[in-house]
């Protein structure tokens, strides 16, 4: 996959600070994790990414303050700002973006302590309540259990518009791989 180095990097510096614990990888990225991480057979990923989502389990924890902008930016990481506030780390096209749950009235977008201000996404209970842990690279990675993964792709597709037909195919193409998998790995 596009970016693999970087992706890497990425998990290998939110390990150091002790934060991967306190994120869901989420996205493109943790299709590309069941097919490395062999969580389900037969699967091959085929989506290409610009860019890795993690979605933040809690924005109050933890409670200490964590250098995490310092350390992506002793690797080469930029700020890039948007117009809501929301700020991004980017290193050449490569972009790490956290994210936060919306809980009880729509609100675009919530600070939190150490990864700033987050953009705010519906729907994603079904996510931060089925996940499961891989190993990869010698770091332990949260990520969706993929039934849950390809039921929030279904439910969002409507409002995704630019990203519609490609949720589509990686849904369609994650449940096909799902529909052989056995039930000793809790999918069916």
């Amino acid at each position: 996959m596009l970016y693999k180095e970087s992706f890497i990097e990425t998990l290998t510096i939110l390990d150091s600070l002790g934060l991967l614990e306190h994120v869901i990888l989420i996205g493109s990225w943790a299709e590309y994790l069941y097919e490395q991480c062999n969580v389900v057979e037969s699967f091959i990923s085929t989506t290409k990414t610009m860019d890795i989502d993690f979605l933040v389990k809690n924005i109050r924890k933890p409670r200490e303050k964590i250098a995490l902008v310092d350390a992506f930016q002793e690797k080469g990481y930029d700020l890039a700002f948007r117009h809501n506030g929301v700020v991004t780390l980017v290193k050449d096209e490569f972009e790490v973006e956290f994210l936060a749950k919306q809980i009880g009235k729509p609100i675009p977008v919530v600070d939190s302590l150490n990864f700033g201000k987050l953009e705010t996404l519906g729907h994603m209970s079904v996510i931060e309540k089925n996940i499961i842990t891989v190993g990869y690279e010698g770091v332990p990675v949260s990520i969706p259990n993929p039934a849950a993964f390809a039921l929030q792709k279904m439910v969002i597709n409507k409002d995704r518009k630019a990203k519609q037909m490609k949720d589509a195919e990686a849904v369609k193409n994650l449940v096909y791989a799902l529909e052989g998998c056995r039930d000793d790995k809790g999918f069916s």
